[in-house]
């Protein structure tokens, strides 16, 4: 006897304020207990369609047809009274912004203990499950630290600890395994299924990993541009595509070979025994390197081994303990109010997070207009590298700022947009942008590609690569994806608490130092 649907989405269609139709007559069924992937480019309307499913439609959004229905229960018809306490009862959502959805003022315990269901030390007891089961700490100091005293995948996986805890019917993941170390996405996937084995709740995932689509879904379904354009078993879908979509989705996610290295050169940044701590903590030592002109070094590690704060040492933003930072063999100030103005144009930074980082005030133009008028870009900057000091006119600031649109593969209406409204993938590119703004000689990108679709991220890893080549530009690129490091980088290393995995001065595979091949310890 087939189970009743848990979910169901008929004939919806959603319109933009321009009147654009985000979702185009979708429909979608998913039985009690099952779990469906939802899978497609950045804007293909996936978060769109799962929000749907919460009640909730984004800024200027309106439903002009259709209807959605949840145990029952059509959200988007609730009073937000209502709504509230649907939420709280039947469904659970992980947003693809896992630091959007805890309060920096509190800790780790607090975050997931005040969802968990019970009294108090019933509660304590969930909480610490929910976060060994999901490779996390249980120790006091942990379960007392802030957000921003973890790394981004552990609050990836703290946030999902929050979505797991209550045992909800229905499970809503955006982008649960984005950022996490093959380890950690192993046990992240394998709580989630024990969840839905145990608690028996439907789930509905977005992920642009179709491994983890594999792994956690029975069925897959395939948008583009508001429309379902291929649906069907996950196994047979991946393995025979029948739409365009699915297979430029799967040709993209394919592993490349390692790029060539450029002839030697002198080093343009050379990090040279390099310590950090976390207050008495330390969270790494004896890390060295060199990246020379035209370089790109792939570093993984495993999450919370201290990567992003190795990116943020490298740009100042974190005094090291002990070692050096130093560009063209001029010693770098540990702090970065300390350098140069040039020496702080020189090496940009893509952060982890772009929902934290970009201001949701601003615009995508205005935004954008700063960065240039920071790092004085005028004109083909993006392309051929002119550029005028000083504040640039009005119109050369239009130019260059759709010029670097153009260049991540953004439209140019992106401009007027904020951030609230673009998919995270877009953000993302944004956040590329202007990183890009400054002419930098050195890129640190902390994964610049987990919010991005592999069609997105293969451009916007193939525009890295060329800016690499043409510009002899230097990058650090924090990746815990082989296919990643493959396509732009010439070589890669993994992080220890003790120094990095093989000798940094050699061409080492990326594919074979991220996935966890022997090499000399240095």
């Amino acid at each position: 006897m087939t189970a009743p649907n848990a979910v169901s989405v008929h004939a919806l269609t959603v319109a933009a304020p321009t009147g654009r139709l985000v979702l185009d007559r979708v429909h979608l069924d998913v039985p009690g207990g099952a779990a469906v992937a939802l899978v497609g480019e950045s804007g293909a309307g996936k978060t769109t369609l799962a929000l749907t499913l919460l009640g909730h439609l984004g800024p200027g959004l309106r439903r002009t047809a259709g209807e959605v229905l949840v145990a029952g229960v059509a959200p988007l018809m609730l009073s937000s009274r209502a709504r509230r306490a649907f939420r709280r009862s039947e469904i659970a959502w992980l947003g693809q912004d896992p630091a959007a959805s805890l309060t920096p003022t509190r800790r780790v315990s607090d975050l997931v203990g005040e969802v968990a269901p019970g009294p108090r030390p019933a509660r304590r007891d969930a909480v610490c499950a929910a976060l060994e089961a999901l490779g996390l700490p249980i120790d006091a100091a942990f379960l007392h630290r802030h957000p921003h005293e973890i790394s981004g995948g552990q609050r990836r996986r703290v946030a999902l600890a929050r979505a797991l805890v209550r045992r909800p019917r229905v499970l809503v993941l955006d982008e649960p395994v984005t950022g996490l170390d093959p380890d950690a996405r192993a046990q992240v996937v394998d709580e989630i299924g024990l969840v839905r084995r145990t608690a028996g709740c439907t789930l509905v995932v977005i992920s642009h990993d179709l491994g983890a689509v594999r792994d956690l879904a029975e069925q897959t379904v395939i948008l583009d541009a508001g429309r379902v354009v291929e649906a069907g078993g996950s196994a047979a879908t991946l393995a025979a595509p029948t739409s365009p979509v699915t297979r430029r989705l799967i040709d993209a996610a394919t592993p490349v070979g390692l790029r060539a290295a450029p002839a030697p050169g002198p080093a343009t940044l050379r990090v040279t025994d390099l310590g950090a701590a976390h207050g008495r903590q330390p969270v790494f030592q004896g890390v060295s390197f060199t990246l020379g002109p035209g370089e790109c070094l792939a570093l993984s590690g495993s999450s919370g081994i201290g990567k992003s704060t190795l990116a943020r040492t490298i740009l100042g933003l974190h005094i090291p303990t002990h070692g050096q930072v130093a560009l063209d063999d001029v010693g770098l100030a540990p702090g970065v109010h300390d350098r140069s103005a040039g020496q702080r144009r020189a090496i940009a930074y893509v952060p982890q997070d772009p929902a934290t980082s970009l201001n949701p005030a601003r615009t995508v133009h205005a935004t954008l207009a700063r960065a240039v008028a920071h790092g004085a870009l005028t004109r083909d900057a993006v392309t051929r590298g002119a550029t005028t000091r000083g504040a640039p006119a009005w119109s050369s600031q239009r130019v260059a700022v759709a010029r670097l649109l153009a260049a991540v593969g953004l439209e140019p209406d992106t401009a007027s947009r904020r951030p609230t409204e673009l998919s995270g993938g877009q953000r993302q590119r944004v956040a590329l942008a202007r990183a890009l703004a400054g002419q930098p000689r050195v890129l640190v990108c902390d994964e610049v590609t987990s919010a991005l679709d592999p069609t997105v991220g293969a451009a916007v890893l193939d525009l890295l690569d060329r800016l690499r080549r043409e510009h002899h530009l230097c990058i650090l690129l924090i990746t815990h994806e082989p296919g990643a490091a493959g396509r732009v980088a010439t070589r890669a290393h993994t992080l220890t608490a003790t120094g990095l995995l093989g000798d940094p001065a050699a061409d080492v595979p990326a594919a074979s130092a991220l996935n966890g091949a022997d090499h000399v310890h240095r």
